[in-house]
């Protein structure tokens, strides 16, 4: 008895792992699902810049901006499974929390970026005009902007569903929309002196939302990062080609460094 257990384990081991290898094998097959070239403005390594060549589990996390939701709104979360009347209707459960897993359509460097970066700049120009802060307040302000299009990332979250083909279907561009599995985060607020609780609706975080970096690859990435020079507002070091497939999980199959400007 006191082999067979290791033996076991060991066993089961071996099948587990064979049978995440067949599904990484499988969602590489056919046509992948979207191919995007994005930089290190969207695909970050986390915490610090560069790493130790005896590090082999280096990850790159999925960047997303900051932004609203409002096209979340009621009618679009029945079409997501979600009934607003029944949701979170309980005073006792003044802050129900609940996820669920949906497919997100993410928009590369569109009109979607576009309009986040123009909103921030109409919101800056009006903080400025009405005088808000000292002259070093508003010279941050200006930067804000600037960051923003310089380095801030230019994936978009766009529109959500349960039917990743419909979605597809009606962003056909696989090198500017991916189609990708997501978790829609809902949460219910009752406010003082209002009857009826107010629903913040998002899409929390990418799944998975972080892309492990092939070993051939990693030479590449340590020289592009080795020096300090990358901050947020300044230019991304390297490029990343990177795959969706049949499973919408993403892998990468190239980096390139880039020249500093």
């Amino acid at each position: 008895m006191k082999f067979r257990l290791p033996i076991f384990a060991i066993a089961l081991v071996v099948v587990v792992n064979a049978f995440v290898l067949a599904g990484a094998a499988w969602n590489r097959t056919g046509e992948p699902e979207a191919v995007l070239e994005l930089t290190e403005r969207e695909l970050a390594l986390p915490y610090v810049r560069g790493f130790r060549q005896e590090n082999s589990g280096i990850a790159l996390s999925i960047q997303l901006p900051h932004q609203d939701f409002d096209w979340l709104d009621e009618d679009k979360l029945r079409t997501l499974g979600v009934d607003p009347d029944d949701f979170g209707r309980d005073r006792h459960d003044r802050w129900r929390q609940a996820q669920r897993r949906v497919h997100a359509v993410l928009e590369f460097d569109g009109p979607a970026f576009q309009r986040l970066l123009e909103a921030r700049r109409e919101e800056v120009e009006s903080k400025i005009r009405a005088g808000e802060g000292n002259e070093a307040h508003r010279d941050r302000l200006r930067q804000s902007v600037a960051e923003m299009e310089k380095s801030g990332s230019r994936l978009v979250v766009i529109d959500a569903g349960l039917d990743p083909e419909s979605l597809r279907n009606r962003y056909p561009d696989r090198n500017r929309y991916a189609v990708v599995e997501a978790q829609l985060s809902l949460r219910t607020i009752f406010r003082t002196g209002k009857d009826e609780p107010k629903i913040n609706s998002r899409i929390g975080r990418l799944l998975p939302h972080r892309v492990y970096v092939p070993r051939r690859f990693h030479a590449v990435l340590e020289a592009a990062t080795a020096s300090e020079r990358r901050r947020f507002g300044e230019p991304p070091s390297y490029r990343v080609e990177l795959h969706w497939g049949r499973r919408f999980e993403p892998w990468i199959t190239d980096i390139t460094p880039l020249a500093d400007d």
